[in-house]
């Protein structure tokens, strides 16, 4: 039996759509994700960031904290996040070689991903075996940190919470977002990082650590300056071309011409590293303009 949708609900939805797209605002999570009822059946917010139509796939970065013993190298957090090692020590400036360079615990670690449309949402996909215990809550809240939603593990996957079998394989779609049209032309951004809020964070505070402003930020996820962030919960981080010019300390930059650096599949590249500057706690070895 199909499911019939009232004129005024898909005239919401178009609209909804094209606003995105035209001012590149995404809507904020403000803990949805912590509700994993999904009697609705809708295509919330909770599931990811709607795609805006212009870029259908993109470099984006996720953040990711170091927890011993499981996910606390470039490896094993590549695996879980279906990422690249060898990029994720780069960007970090740590080594490969996990025996002697174990992550501290609760370090930030910028994840290089592609992000991508599928159907009407941004997300990338990776693969995760079933563990002991698990749920969707739990996978998503505990393993991932919020960079999905059980909501979203739900509309992905053919098993159900309660049906989770300890090996078996499922697609974890995390949440991850492309520049809109305007984003790039006006505001001059050149990726979308998904930052997870912790405790004691707040908009400022995580702007001065990436370099970014704060009306950025709130412009990208639709928020207020009266409105509350919340741990778990992903806010979208729009990184800007000139931003190193403005704040050479920042977390992201690398490029001694000002630029961020993402390694482009037509093998461009930045102008060559200052190796003895710690300036940079980060190498991103990438061409964005």
């Amino acid at each position: 039996m199909g499911i019939s949708l009232q004129p005024n609900y898909v005239i919401y939805t178009l609209l909804l759509i094209l606003i995105l797209s035209v001012n590149g605002q995404q809507q904020y999570l403000n803990n949805q994700q912590l509700n994993c009822d999904q009697s609705n059946g809708s295509v919330s917010k909770a599931k990811g960031y709607y795609c805006d139509g212009i870029q259908r796939s993109c470099a984006s970065f996720l953040t990711f904290r170091s927890r011993p013993p499981h996910y606390d190298s470039p490896e094993t957090i590549a695996t879980l996040l279906g990422s690249d090692a060898t990029k994720i020590a780069s960007i970090n400036n740590v080594s490969t070689t996990t025996t002697y360079n174990k992550l501290d615990a609760d370090k930030i670690v910028i994840v290089p991903i592609t992000c991508s449309c599928w159907g009407s949402l941004y997300q990338h996909v990776a693969p995760y075996k079933v563990n002991a215990g698990d749920s969707y809550f739990i996978i998503a809240n505990n393993t991932y940190q919020g960079l999905t939603t059980c909501q979203a593990l739900d509309g992905q996957n053919f098993y159900n919470s309660e049906s989770l079998q300890v090996g078996a394989q499922i697609s974890v779609p995390l949440r991850c977002a492309c520049p809109s049209q305007n984003q790039m032309a006006n505001d001059h951004v050149a990726f979308l990082l998904s930052y997870i809020v912790t405790w004691g964070d707040s908009v400022s505070s995580i702007a001065q650590v990436f370099g970014a402003h704060v009306q950025s930020i709130l412009a990208a996820n639709n928020l207020t300056e009266d409105d509350l962030i919340f741990p778990f919960a992903p806010l979208l981080i729009p990184m800007k071309s000139e931003s190193c010019l403005e704040n050479p300390a920042n977390l992201l930059c690398s490029c001694p011409n000002g630029q961020y650096a993402y390694e482009l599949e037509d093998g461009r590249i930045c102008a060559s590293q200052d190796k003895n500057s710690e300036a940079f706690p980060l190498k991103l070895v990438t061409v964005l303009g």
